[in-house]
């Protein structure tokens, strides 16, 4: 089972995180299959399921979709280029582009996103700063 679960990691990375969001696999483990994508400093580790109980880590059966509405955001330089990369590769796009203010603490920031799915059911929004700016007096 492993064997086959480390052949679809691999695939999965190579078809679908590698060329259309142009990700980098920088690691693989000796003894599991693991995968390290990076994309400037964003970073993301995906392990192959542990033999030894005290490294498995699943909380819930394990059915698709697996990400059942997680987002992860991925902070990149310039969000319409990729999507006009992942659109080149056919890749569904799940939220198109679209420039949204988020509030942190007394600031606001200005971000320029859209979302994808991965082939095991996990979000991934792809994140571009614009600006920010403070949150008026009193809000």
């Amino acid at each position: 089972m492993y064997q086959s679960l480390s052949f679809l990691i691999s695939r999965k990375v190579s078809s679908f995180t590698r060329k259309s969001l142009v990700l980098n696999n920088s690691m693989a483990a000796p003894k599991k299959v693991s995968c390290f994508l990076d994309r400037n400093s964003a970073q993301l580790m995906i392990d192959q399921r542990s033999t030894a109980p005290e490294r498995d880590w699943v909380a819930a059966a394990l059915e698709y979709p697996f990400g059942c509405g997680m987002n992860l955001e991925i902070e990149v330089e310039d969000a319409e280029a990729l999507l006009a990369n992942c659109i080149l590769h056919k890749v569904k796009i799940f939220l198109d582009i679209e420039e949204k203010w988020y509030r942190r603490d007394a600031e606001l920031l200005d971000v320029r996103q859209f979302i994808v799915m991965d082939p095991d059911g996990y979000f991934l929004r792809l994140s571009q700063a614009i600006g920010t700016r403070l949150v008026a007096a009193g809000l």
